[in-house]
């Protein structure tokens, strides 16, 4: 066995040159030693002068640690990143060839697997039939159809995942002409495992990158149109499917291996950019499933649509001066003029064919101005949703916005947690921005954010609300805003959203997950990752502008609205169209509801009696069994037609005991659960959840008595203080002494 490899990465070098020397010991020591020789004689035989090396003093003589270089055999594209696939639904296509099922292995076509072993592939199994394979984090599993694809013959394979059904419906339809024989396949499976949530990451074509193993499962065939999509095809969807490119679902990414032939790159024509790369040369330029024998050069292939163009084509694009002629539809009339001449297959064509004579002669599009900025002028802000991210916190899913003010000069950035467009977040996200900030820059740019402007009945425009107008007089800022519909005229905040999201995406790839705890647990890491990745590059930046910059009113200014309702006697308010409840006490009396980004702070006379978190959505409620439970006891017919009956079970362990008393006392297990529940106010809940919890499966039933024996806290006792008479003498002796 040979102990050691190398080369150069150059068969020759300059002065000035600095050559690489690549070196793998396969041995598995954990170094190796350079020493740099000049060559006299390499003639090594018996009848010549010998080996000879003068050695040549060089900072690289000496030991240097190493270690065995793997190289993974088979070709295949790497794809660096594919956004984030939710666990609802998705599904994978690909027009594939297959030539070697005789090795009996499971190939991928195209894979997404995650470093936790979750992971989801368009695969074929040993025996040749298409399916979805997929690893939950534990198991795997390869659900397949029944019919054995024929090496060398083309088929369309749709595999469609609904995670809510868990089914799986599977299409494997022969194509490339009327002579095929082979069978089409179109088939539901069922199985039990849940589809895997996968974070932004990379994926892999004609292959599958196993976190332990490396890259497996190659593929040996052709590939054409590979492509992910969010969400799932009815039945009827899928039978009508003849190019993965055509399918109505949202891309998460296809690649046309069609463009960049010539070099190793992987086009991503979904518009999401997740290009790839060709890794160990996988051969290009081989004929798909539409090649119908016409050239055996793809640089030379006759142009289809020559004998048409001029006479169908071209005239259709001059007359579309807004540029809204698709291809796809160009080719439907074509094939319905000429039905024999054109097929589905020339579509990636025809589209090529557009692009190039729209880029000639095409409607001028317009033009964009790169603008230069000034220390100190400007900011931009703006909401994005976040929740592609796929966060988790406690284990549910957490759909959120991030706010993001960016300093167009200095790209200083700040960032919030936002819960809605709303005007108190987007105050307390600007005030937070500009007092971290230290500073206050000369305008602010944003589009026409629904939180800080209203639409003119007159005119159809838009101009700034009264209240977020004070929030700018407030600091001496003023107001730019873009053309409605325009959003690249807010270029600084776009850009800048895009590139947060993905450098938070990879930042949640290399953590491992994005499941947190707590939100406060997701802000910090969200602050790191600015910190690090945003800010500390434009340090410099900053500090020239900070100069620049206006200084900070005396204070900031409340970023919560206030309203004034009159508890009803349902013991609730209502507040910007949602309804709370509040303590019964407090019942025909006027509160102040400060409604915060996030929570809702519930006043009397000045006096905090209540905070909760803010509801979402219009028209919701939240119901708090402690503010009614008192009086419900006492009225319990009331709780079986209760409009908020539903908020009168804090967790599914108490609607399992209600459901519970419901099968044992029958029209008693109202009182019998109205009880529990005031045990759970004045006992507190989470001891007796523990207490329900053991007693849900107990023979026989359970009832108040029987949980309140269990729950009932231990009785307080009075000590009994045993106090002498006073020592009367001792005041006696006092008196003496002052009188003497």
């Amino acid at each position: 066995m040979v102990g050691i490899m190398g080369y150069w990465d150059r068969l020759s070098a300059r002065p000035g040159d600095a050559p690489e020397l690549k070196v793998s010991i396969e041995d598995g020591s954990p170094s190796f030693r350079i020493e740099v020789v000049r060559l006299i004689c390499g003639d090594d035989g018996p009848s010549g002068p010998g080996f000879k090396t003068r050695s040549i003093a060089s900072e690289v003589n000496g030991v240097h640690p190493g270690r065995r270089q793997a190289i993974a055999i088979g070709s295949y594209v790497h794809v660096p990143s594919v956004n984030a696939i939710r666990g609802e639904a998705i599904t994978f296509a690909a027009l594939v060839m297959p030539t070697w099922l005789g090795k009996r292995a499971t190939q991928c076509i195209v894979s997404r697997q995650h470093r936790s072993s979750k992971g989801m592939a368009l695969a074929i199994d040993p025996a040749g039939r298409g399916g979805l394979w997929l690893h939950d984090g534990t198991s795997e599993i390869l659900v397949t159809c029944d019919v054995a694809m024929r090496e060398g013959a083309w088929y369309l394979l749709v595999v469609s995942f609904d995670a809510s059904v868990a089914k799986v419906r599977i299409l494997q339809r022969p194509v490339g002409g009327g002579h095929r024989i082979e069978r089409e396949a179109m088939e539901d499976r069922s199985f039990g495992l849940p589809m895997p949530s996968l974070p932004a990451g990379a994926a892999t074509i004609a292959a599958r990158h196993d976190p332990g193993a490396g890259i497996v499962a190659h593929f040996d065939g052709r590939i054409e149109a590979p492509a992910i999509f969010r969400g799932a095809l009815e039945a009827d969807q899928l039978a009508r499917v003849v190019h993965p490119f055509e399918i109505d679902l949202p891309a998460i990414a296809g690649w046309d291996f069609s463009r960049h032939i010539s070099s190793a790159d992987v086009a991503d024509v979904s518009g999401n950019d997740s290009h790839g790369r060709c890794i160990n040369l996988p051969t290009r330029a081989v004929t798909g499933h539409a090649w119908h024998g016409a050239t055996m050069d793809w640089r030379t292939r006759p142009d289809p649509f020559g004998a048409v163009w001029k006479k169908d084509v071209e005239p259709l694009l001059q007359s579309d001066l807004k540029g809204i002629l698709e291809a796809k539809w160009v080719l439907e009339v074509l094939r319905t003029r000429y039905p024999d001449q054109f097929h589905p297959g020339q579509a990636r064509t025809l589209q090529r064919r557009f692009r190039d004579w729209r880029a000639r002669h095409g409607v001028e599009p317009e033009v964009f101005f790169e603008q230069v900025a000034a220390p100190g002028r400007e900011a931009a802000i703006d909401f994005t949703h976040a929740s592609d991210l796929g966060v988790t916190v406690a284990g549910d899913p957490f759909p959120h916005l991030l706010f993001e003010f960016v300093l167009s000069y200095s790209h200083w950035t700040w960032v919030a947690i936002a819960f809605g467009e709303t005007f108190e977040a987007l105050a307390a996200s600007l005030q937070g921005a500009l007092w971290a900030l230290g500073g206050v820059p000369a305008v602010l740019r944003s589009d026409n954010l629904s939180a800080a402007t209203h639409e003119l009945k007159g005119s159809r425009g838009r101009d700034l609300t009264a209240r977020f107008r004070a929030v700018l007089e407030h600091y001496g800022i003023r107001s730019s805003r873009i053309t409605p519909g325009r959003a690249h005229e807010n270029g600084v905040a776009e850009h800048a959203h895009r590139r947060l999201k993905s450098l938070v995406a990879q930042a949640l790839l290399v953590r491992g997950d994005a499941a947190f705890d707590t939100v406060a647990a997701y802000d910090a890491f969200v602050q790191e990752v600015v910190a690090y990745w945003r800010n500390r590059p434009a340090a410099a930046r900053v500090a020239e502008e900070r100069p620049a910059l206006r200084a900070l009113p005396s204070a900031a200014i409340p970023s919560y609205t206030s309203y004034y309702p009159v508890v009803r006697r349902w013991s609730t308010i209502r507040v910007a169209h949602r309804t709370y409840s509040v303590p019964a006490q407090l019942m025909g009396h006027t509160v102040e509801a400060r409604v915060h980004p996030d929570v809702v702070e519930v006043r009397y006379r000045h006096e905090v009696v209540q905070t909760m978190p803010r509801l979402r959505k219009e028209d919701a409620h939240r119901i708090d069994y402690r503010h009614v439970i008192g009086w419900l006891v006492r009225k319990p017919g009331a709780f079986a037609r209760y409009r908020y009956r539903e908020d009168l079970y804090p967790s599914i362990t108490f609607r399992r005991a209600y459901d519970a008393l419901v099968r044992t006392h029958g029209e008693r297990a109202d009182v019998e659960y109205l009880r529990i529940l005031h045990l759970a106010a004045t006992a507190g809940e989470a001891r007796v959840a523990e207490v329900l919890a053991g007693v849900l499966d107990q023979v026989g039933g359970f009832d108040y008595v029987t949980v309140q024996a269990q729950v009932a806290p231990p009785m307080l006792t009075v000590p009994v203080i045993h106090i002498p008479a006073p020592d009367l003498t001792v005041y006696d002796a006092l008196r003496a002494g002052a009188a003497a």
